[in-house]
């Protein structure tokens, strides 16, 4: 029965596009998923993953999760107060389907405060 319901769901949602900006409020961080989304599963909401850059290595390790966002209309945005000046951040987001699966993350973006 498990194999029968599982090809009847539709695809994994593809990554988002994201972009992010400095404000006077914060940083904010909008995405977008550029793809018929009638292919895939309806999303639920997406995963927001941040890294402080430093002097050591670049590693995946460095990545955190900074929030959970229930998926609205698209473009999606969000404002992030936390975030120290004088730093280098990297951010990226994830869908999460309807059924809690995993969508592939957005490329990378960064920026510089």
């Amino acid at each position: 029965m498990q194999g029968l319901l599982s090809k009847s769901l539709k695809g994994i949602p593809p990554k988002p596009v994201l972009s992010i900006r400095k404000t006077n409020t914060g940083i904010i961080l909008q995405w977008r998923m550029p793809y018929d989304l009638g292919l895939y599963e309806g999303i639920a909401s997406y995963q927001l993953y941040a890294y402080q850059e430093t002097t050591a290595a670049p590693s995946t390790d460095m990545w955190r999760k900074v929030g959970d966002v229930k998926a609205m209309a698209l473009p999606m945005a969000c404002t992030l107060t936390q975030f120290a000046d004088k730093n280098k951040y990297y951010f990226a987001v994830r869908p999460v389907d309807i059924h809690k699966r995993i969508g592939r993350f957005s490329n990378p973006e960064e920026i510089s405060l």
